[in-house]
């Protein structure tokens, strides 16, 4: 029972040795509850790493005699000769320490001082008692050095009253003069050296013993420990930042005097050198990046702590992740950053060297290369898609901030709304239009980029498509007509709107491009024949073709409006106009006035009336109705307000007097008579 407690007590034992040693040494197993053990004690090099597995009882049975059993893995100069000038194998290393466990540091089998005493018992040090001082504090337990003292002894070590009080005192040990004025009785340049503007807290609280050893050490300058575990003593917070990926080498390597003076300076921080200087030592191309046309104002005055954190910590020794780092200085008093605004894909990902050069560029604004080599870089799909095409101007001179601005902006990080920023360019097209009797609303109003690609296309004037298939897009309905069997479709209409409409603004009605008949005249020859003969003989270069013709699709044949004047349907144009002669000339009237109306039409009631429409008191039918033909009833050239406004501008008295009717949706007729329009019509019923 016993053996098997003990046996699981030490899990860590190697399974191959636990059974057959076990058995007898149960005693010895117990040793691996300690706090120290000895590795093959307890990893799968087992029990036959040192011991051999036959022998006499009662004797131990090891491997190989000591010193050469332990030195097969304790090897190096730091154990060779082991115990200083002792003769080899008169001193064995079980002597001092445990060879299975142990509660204390390097399995010593007990406290220093007692350890020691056991071959030294009466030792005294200049007449001092050292029965209970720590002896390591000047010897070195495996040393080649004359009575093991370690590599460095301080220069008074031979005589010790130099610090100590006389050796036959009370308390002999004690100090004769306390910090620093002890250590200032030999060190006396040191303490003038120490009188600067930063001084380190153990110098300046006189505490020499915090960083030295007054006796001997194995490192210069008698450092009570190695440079980076003595300094992260007390600096305990860098030693969280030297523990990631990104340290800095000399902070990482423990050379912290590479750049701090470790008792005084006249700098912050105890820096040896300017912070320039100080990194330009190791990173000379710093020196240069103040020369450059742009430099970033760190780099340029030298303070590189700005940026980079002097003992490490993210990639590149940087304080923080690029985008937030940079904010903290370039995100005040500037809009393009602030939130709700549209940021460059490229700062969300933190960047912002993607296109700045974080110390010095030849370009303004640290820019990495020339704008249009720069945005190629990740927007080289564009350029490439558009090759052959038509470039928008700015685009193919490779300067895409004259539309967009790098970090932040509107829509797309454009510099400003879309129609305002075409037309900061495009200057003469607002200036032209400024007047214009009709305006097309995506110019008025914008986005012009409804209509053109902002950066090319394969169709002039940089439309996104052909002008037929732009136009229908919004204007769906006006080629629906010529879509039924038998219907009619101007071919201008089916091929390029822009052979008769302006694309922005127009001094004519409807964007056409100039009046009509001259425009229809660009394409119809009115001396030809057969255009004559459709005309029943007539020459119609000075008539409104869109009097009879719809411009864009009709559901019948030559285009000609749904309605039709009877005379005009039969063709028996002889009934108003004097007949045609030759050479054709323009239609006349058959009689002055409305004579030849007055065949079909009976005006008594008109012409009785009280207060008549103006073009009813002057014999003005054609001022509202076709004489030929049109889409609207009772011959009327247009409906409602359109029609009204040909006389009643915008800008007359009747606006101010209906504030309460939409532009383009003021139903005149449902007030108005319109023979004898201050005459209101009976309530509908």
């Amino acid at each position: 029972m016993l053996l098997l407690a003990v046996a699981a007590s030490s899990p860590a034992l190697a399974d191959d040795v636990e059974e057959p040693c076990a058995g007898c040494h149960a005693a010895t197993l117990r040793e691996a509850r300690r706090a120290i053990v000895h590795p093959p004690f307890q990893d799968e090099r087992g029990c036959d790493a040192c011991h051999g597995p036959h022998g006499s009882a009662g004797r131990l049975v090891l491997a190989d005699g000591e010193p050469r059993l332990c030195t097969r893995c304790h090897d190096g100069e730091r154990f060779d000769p082991v115990h200083g000038g002792a003769p080899w194998g008169a001193v064995r290393c079980s002597d001092c320490h445990a060879p299975h466990a142990s509660d204390l540091k390097g399995l010593l089998k007990g406290e220093e001082a007692g350890l020691c005493g056991r071959c030294h018992p009466a030792e005294r040090h200049g007449g001092y008692p050292v029965a209970n001082v720590r002896c390591t504090s000047c010897h070195q337990l495996h040393a080649r050095t004359p009575a093991l003292l370690r590599t460095l002894a301080h220069p008074v070590l031979n005589d010790c009253s130099g610090c100590h009080a006389d050796p036959s005192s009370a308390k002999p040990l004690a100090v004769r003069t306390p910090q620093p004025a002890l250590c200032y009785g030999c060190h006396a340049d040191r303490e003038r050296a120490f009188q600067k503007k930063t001084v380190h807290p153990p110098v300046a609280e006189g505490t020499c013993t915090t960083c030295h050893d007054p006796h001997a050490s194995e490192r210069r300058a008698l450092l009570a420990d190695a440079p980076r575990p003595l300094c992260l003593q007390c600096h305990d917070g860098i030693e969280a930042i030297l523990a990631k990926p990104g340290a800095h080498g000399p902070a990482a390597d423990g050379a912290c005097t590479t750049c701090h003076d470790p008792h005084a300076s006249e700098l912050p921080r105890l820096l040896v050198r300017p912070v320039a200087q100080l990194c330009a030592g190791c990173h000379p191309a710093a020196t240069a990046w103040a020369r450059d046309p742009a430099a970033h104002a760190p780099a340029r005055e030298g303070d590189c702590t700005a940026c980079h954190d002097p003992h490490g910590g993210g990639p590149k020794h940087l304080r923080g992740p690029v985008e937030p780092l940079c904010l903290g200085c370039h995100a005040r008093g500037k809009p393009a950053f602030r939130e709700g605004s549209h940021v460059h894909p490229s700062q969300p990902k933190g960047t912002c060297t993607a296109c700045h050069d974080p110390h010095a560029a030849p370009t303004p604004r640290l820019i990495r290369a020339p704008p249009q080599r720069l945005c190629v870089g990740c927007h080289g799909e564009k350029v490439k898609a558009l090759e052959g095409k038509e470039i928008h101007s700015p685009f193919a001179g490779g300067d895409c901030t004259a539309c967009h601005v790098p970090h932040a902006g509107g829509k797309a990080a454009l510099k400003a709304e879309p129609e305002a920023l075409c037309l900061q360019c495009h200057v003469g097209a607002r200036k032209t239009w400024a007047g214009g009797r009709s305006i097309h609303p995506p110019f008025a109003d914008g986005p012009c980029t409804e209509c053109h690609d902002p950066h090319g296309s394969d169709q002039k004037h940089l439309l996104r498509q052909p002008s037929e298939a732009l136009c229908t897009g919004c204007h769906d309905d006006l080629l629906k007509a010529g879509e039924a069997k038998g219907g009619t479709v101007h071919p201008p209409a089916a091929d390029d709107c822009l052979d008769c409409h302006m694309g922005h603004g127009s001094n004519d009605v409807r964007l056409l491009r100039s009046p009509v008949p001259a425009l229809c005249l660009e394409c119809h020859d009115p001396t030809d024949g057969e255009l004559v003969k459709a005309h029943a003989g007539f020459d119609v270069s000075t008539a409104v073709c869109t009097g009879c013709h719809v411009p864009h699709a009709s559901a019948g044949k030559a285009l000609l409006r749904a309605n039709e004047h009877p005379p005009f349907a039969e063709r028996t144009c002889g009934e108003c106009h004097a007949a045609p002669t030759t050479p054709a000339t323009p239609p006349r009237a058959n009689g002055p006035g409305l004579d030849a109306c007055r065949n079909c039409h009976d005006f008594s009631a008109i012409e009785a009336l009280k207060r008549p429409h103006r073009p009813v008191k002057e014999g003005k039918c054609f001022g509202c109705h076709s004489p030929h033909a049109t889409d609207a009833p009772h011959m009327l050239r247009a409906t409602g307000e359109e029609l009204c406004l040909r006389c009643h501008a915008e800008d007359s008295r009747w606006r101010q007097s209906h504030p309460q009717l939409e532009p383009g949706g003021a139903p005149c007729g449902d007030c108005h008579l319109a023979h004898e329009p201050t005459t209101h019509p009976p309530p509908r019923r």
